[in-house]
């Protein structure tokens, strides 16, 4: 079975295969202490990827709205939108690793948002703690021989590792889930990318507005106090 490799991570993820026709290779695990498997696996695609998410709408609502949570984070972070971060958090701060109520203090520079760091390497070092480095051995064309690859346990871990290396976004404008064709592709369609920078532009323009009046209110409040 051929397949795109557009559409593999450059260190390919791993499942293990349901049926051996679909297998891409063989593998040494390690399930527990004192034991040893070798297993066939098969490399994941986003297309695997994407049939499970649109599938896990009704069967795993949560685990879905757990890959939409770690997207809108990055999401929130790259465009250094505060409201949009702390909504995120709400959808995953159960899987982040912390201490008492790990308080988010306000973002106002660029200081405090590298702050946020500890919030996305914990949360995906916690989702992707049962993966493990293995090598996979193929006698495949293209790529016989052993390969280094990245064995998943679950197909929840699977969809992880995809979504936190950029291969699964999600759109800034309606919050669908979609697939890139490019590195660059930042929007499920580009009518929302212009509809997107848009209404930012406006956003922008008003909060300066309503910054430049609070200001010359305040001028105004300090002159009558000095008159």
């Amino acid at each position: 079975m051929s397949r795109d490799p557009l559409q593999t991570v450059t260190l390919p993820v791993l499942v293990d295969a349901e049926k051996r026709e679909e297998a891409d290779g063989s593998g040494t695990l390690f399930p527990s202490p004192n034991r040893t498997t070798f297993a066939t696996l098969r490399v994941v695609t986003r297309a695997d990827i994407w049939k499970r998410l649109e599938k896990w709408k009704t069967s795993q609502p949560e685990a879905r709205q757990l890959c939409g949570g770690i997207l809108q984070i990055q999401r929130a972070y790259e465009a250094r939108d505060e409201a949009a971060f702390r909504r995120a958090l709400e959808n995953v701060w159960k899987w982040i690793p912390h201490f008492g109520s790990a308080e988010i203090k306000p973002l106002k520079n660029e200081q405090a948002w590298k702050g946020t760091n500890w919030i996305y390497s914990s949360l995906m070092a916690n989702l992707l703690q049962s993966t493990r480095l293995i090598f996979l051995y193929t006698e495949r064309d293209e790529h016989q021989g052993l390969r280094p690859g990245l064995y998943c346990p679950t197909w929840e871990t699977a969809a992880f590792a995809f979504i936190g290396t950029g291969l699964i976004r999600m759109c800034p404008k309606c919050g669908d889930l979609f697939i890139p064709k490019t590195k660059n592709q930042g929007y499920c369609k580009p009518a929302h990318g212009v509809a997107y920078r848009t209404a930012k532009s406006r956003r922008g323009a008003q909060q300066r507005a309503e910054e430049k009046r609070k200001a010359r209110k305040s001028l105004r409040r300090l002159g009558r106090l000095v008159s």
